[in-house]
C-alpha cells in the first residue's frame, strides 16, 4: 500500500501530479500541455482518476489474516487492478495521439526542407544556366574578335 502511495506521489510531468486526482477537469492533461507547454481547451483531454491507495481501496485496510478478510482484500485488488487497468488504457490512447501529432509534425518539417532545397536547386540552377549562357557570349564574342584580327592580315598577303 505504502509503495502504491510513493508511486502515485512520485509520478509526475511537467511539474504535474498524474496519479493523485489532480489531472481531470480543468487540470486535464491536454495534447497542447504536452507538445507546446500551452494547455488549451482539448478535445483529446487526458483525465486520470485518483490512483492512490485511499482511492482504489476506497479508504478500506486489506486484512488478509481470515478468510473473510481475504475475500474482501481479493474483490477490493480486483476493483483497484480494474481501474489502474482502465487509467492505463486512457494513457495508452493519449500517448498514442501525441505519437501521432509528433509524426504529423515531424512530416511536415521534413517536407518543409524538402521545398526548401527544390528552391534553392532552383535557384541555383537559374544561375548556373545564366553564367554559361554568358560564358558561351564572351568566348563567341572573342572569337569573332580573333577572327576580325586575322581578317587584315589575310588582305594584306593576298595585296602582296
Amino acid at each position: 500500500v505504502a509503495e502504491i502511495d510513493r508511486i502515485a506521489g512520485n509520478t509526475k510531468f511537467n511539474g504535474k501530479a498524474l496519479l493523485d486526482g489532480s489531472v481531470s477537469g480543468e487540470n486535464a492533461l491536454s495534447i497542447g500541455d504536452v507538445l507546446t507547454g500551452n494547455s488549451e481547451n482539448d478535445a483529446n483531454a487526458l483525465e486520470i482518476d485518483d490512483l492512490t491507495s485511499s482511492a482504489l481501496f476506497s479508504g478500506q485496510s486489506l486484512d488478509v489474516l481470515s478468510v473473510d478478510g481475504a475475500t474482501r482484500a481479493l474483490e477490493a485488488l480486483d476493483l483497484a487492478q480494474g481501474r489502474v487497468t482502465s487509467a492505463r488504457a486512457d494513457i495508452g490512447s493519449f500517448q498514442q495521439s501525441v505519437n501521432y501529432l509528433a509524426a504529423s509534425i515531424e512530416s511536415a518539417v521534413a517536407n518543409q526542407d524538402a521545398a526548401r532545397s527544390v528552391l534553392e536547386d532552383t535557384d541555383f540552377t537559374e544561375g548556373a544556366t545564366i553564367y554559361s549562357l554568358l560564358n558561351i557570349q564572351r568566348e563567341a564574342s572573342l572569337s569573332v574578335a580573333a577572327q576580325g584580327n586575322r581578317l587584315p592580315a589575310t588582305l594584306l598577303k593576298l595585296v602582296e
